[in-house]
């Protein structure tokens, strides 16, 4: 909720008692966790501006891996959806003014934006930045933004502006430091996966927008190409136009072996007959699914997953990417032809060598802590929120929040206007602040176990499962729900902990067992095991949006 604006709605359309009916609608870009509400057949609210890349990505995006229908079909046939440029600046009216609505990119996904919001009175401008990840390059450009030197801090006139950032690295395990530029996180994917043998292929296990990138550099790199099925081949051809990222993948797509989908009912020109340089050796990376169709992906060559991973510990990638001679280990257990099962991760044996198959790379799509920080000092910012319109504090999952952000810019003073500004800002004194929420919530699912289940017939529906971006809408859901579908694959150790815990009274923390239900009393106590445990919290992280 944007607290100065709350008839503006953002990234979340679904709408509550608790606001005005929306009178202006914004997306910043397509990523399921930031359209909840737009799903429905009967969404009849004002028209969601958002840029032309996301535009059409939300128009031609298919439920079930493109084997279904467009989902959002029904915002394209009322002609809900209108696109804005980037950079422009736009009017429109709001509760009787004019405000001025300016879009500007970010590092995020093709067609991801950040909005400013400017009003006639100066004091209540909003950059609302949805997801982003500020590096340094990034940094520099905002700081040549035209629209943006009204605000900056280095100018004596600056004006007064609020805040609304990505909290994303609130989520991970030590938040407060940083994390590795994304060109060094991709050099050193490049050398890892130069080691393997050649007849191996290698498949991205983030299935989502934004990873365009790695995807380029490693078939650029690794002197291959990126082989597609039909239907995201389509798809990104709808966003080239729009998105030199997406333009710049296609230009190494593969799409040879592909079965026509029949839902798109389109079929793709083979390899031989696209304009691209001729020694790039057929498609070695996969950003495909096998149930659509790919037959280059064959059984019996072993496929590699490489999963991004953005937290600042790196012993837990080291052994998760480590090679061992079999000479220096001896033998695993055998699961099946050349695959061995290790103590954390699986690997397939050739020539006296275990390669693992799910190595991790340092890739992030959100700012870190000390990013965000940066980021904030190139503002005359006077308020720091998250997404959600929430002023975080310390949570109860002792991770940083935004006030410690905040709290770094403001100068020490003895006015008492001063002092219960910030006060106020910090939810002191305020008993009716129960449970601050997290927004953005994007877990970062690092098991080994978790993307084994990528070799299985449910592969589509587990990618579904681990990535928030990829969820269909937003669920709405009790924490009994979600434990009962937490018990299930992939996640069985929920279930473990709910049940070996039973009887443990030690486990529970008494000021926390509020609820008579005994179901909520083991829901209680694992939050308070989580919350102890950061092994378990690099695995998952709650969304306590939903939480009352």
């Amino acid at each position: 909720m944007i607290h100065e604006y709350p008839s503006i709605y953002i990234d979340d359309f679904r709408g509550s008692l608790d606001r005005p009916p929306p009178e202006l609608c914004f997306l910043t870009h397509m990523h399921e966790d930031h359209t909840a509400g737009l799903q429905r057949k009967s969404y009849n609210g004002p028209a969601i501006y958002c840029s032309e890349a996301t535009k059409q990505m939300l128009l031609n995006f298919h439920t079930n891996f493109g084997k279904g229908v467009k989902k959002y079909d029904h915002l394209g046939q009322k002609g809900l959806v209108k696109a804005l440029e980037i950079d422009k600046p736009y009017h429109f009216p709001y509760n009787g003014e004019s405000i001025q609505v300016t879009f500007i990119e970010v590092n995020h996904c093709p067609g991801s934006v950040m909005i400013l919001i400017q009003p006639k009175n100066p004091g209540k401008a909003v950059l609302f930045t949805g997801d982003i990840r500020c590096e340094l390059t990034e940094l520099n450009i905002l700081r040549r933004t035209p629209t943006l030197y009204p605000y900056l801090k280095e100018f004596a006139s600056a004006n007064p502006l609020t805040l609304y950032v990505d909290s994303t690295y609130t989520q991970h395990e030590e938040p407060e430091k940083g994390y590795l530029p994304n060109m060094t996180g991709i050099q050193r994917l490049i050398e890892l996966l130069k080691l393997y043998p050649p007849h191996i292929q290698f498949c991205i296990a983030d299935m989502c927008t934004g990873h365009e990138q790695v995807l380029i550099e490693l078939a650029r790199s690794l002197q291959t190409r990126v082989h597609m099925d039909a239907y995201l081949y389509n798809y990104y051809q709808k966003v080239a136009p729009y998105s030199p990222l997406a333009s710049q993948l296609l230009s190494y797509a593969c799409t040879s072996g592909v079965v026509e989908n029949v839902s798109l009912r389109s079929k793709i020109a083979p390899i031989e007959e696209m304009q691209t340089n001729k020694t790039i050796t057929p498609g070695r990376i996969h950003l495909c699914h096998r149930n659509n169709g790919c037959s280059v992906r064959h059984v019996d060559s072993p496929t590699v997953y490489f999963k991004a991973c953005n937290q600042p510990t790196t012993e837990m990638v080291d052994l998760q990417n480590k090679f061992f001679k079999i000479k220096e280990i001896g033998s695993m257990e055998l699961m099946n032809g050349n695959i061995y099962k290790g103590p954390t991760q699986r690997y397939y044996l050739h020539q006296g060598i275990y390669y693992p198959l799910f190595p991790f790379y340092y890739y992030s799509r959100h700012a870190s802590y000390p990013e965000l920080c940066e980021f904030r000092d190139l503002f005359n910012v006077v308020n720091i929120r998250g997404l959600d319109g929430a002023d975080i504090m310390e949570s109860k999952t002792q991770h940083i929040g935004l006030s410690k952000i905040f709290h770094s810019s403001v100068e020490a003073s003895s006015s008492d206007d001063e002092l219960e500004r910030f006060q106020a800002f910090c939810f002191i004194g305020n008993p009716n602040i129960q449970n601050p929420s997290i927004s953005s919530a994007h877990s970062n699912m690092s098991s080994h176990e978790t993307l084994e289940m990528l070799h299985s017939d449910n592969a589509n529906e587990m990618v579904n499962t681990q990535n928030p971006d990829d969820a269909v809408g937003i669920v709405e859901e009790t924490p009994e729900d979600m434990y009962v579908r937490m018990s299930k694959q992939p996640f069985p150790w929920a279930a473990q902990l709910l049940t070996s815990h039973d009887n443990d009274q030690s486990f529970r923390n008494p000021s926390e067992i509020i609820f008579v239900d005994e179901t909520q009393n083991k829901i209680l106590s694992l939050e308070s095991k989580l919350r102890d445990n950061p092994n378990l919290w690099f695995s998952f992280c709650f969304d306590y949006s939903n939480n009352s």
